[in-house]
């Protein structure tokens, strides 16, 4: 039970990634774009940073082990950046900076502590 769980936790981006060329089928060369313009768009970067945030909440790590209510919130994070709209953006994106800053900060303080 418990390596069909892990192996579910680890395999859950695999099972969000058509979901993400539904709602972005420039993501797909679908129209007139080249390779160039679907590496630069807003939509590939929020996706990668949206699937990190999924994966560093269904594994428990980021920088450090997250307890379960980061956990949750990385997972919401995640989500909403996995939504192509800019305001869910925005706020997946402030979740990811304030997340990495204050693991930062956590371990900086952890450090501090032992030495």
């Amino acid at each position: 039970m418990k390596t069909g769980l892990n192996a579910t936790r680890l395999a859950i981006a695999a099972f969000i990634v058509p979901y993400i060329f539904v709602f972005s089928p420039i993501m797909l060369f679908i129209g007139e774009y080249t390779a160039f313009d679907v590496v630069r768009i807003r939509i590939t970067i929020t996706s990668f940073c949206g699937m990190f945030l999924l994966g560093a909440g269904l594994i428990g790590f980021m920088l450090r082990k997250l307890n379960m209510v980061l956990r949750l919130v990385c997972i919401a994070a995640g989500l909403c950046m996995i939504d192509p709209g800019a305001f869910t953006d925005m706020i997946g994106a402030v979740i990811l900076v304030v997340m990495i800053v204050y693991q930062v900060m956590l371990n900086k303080k952890e450090k501090v502590q032992t030495a």
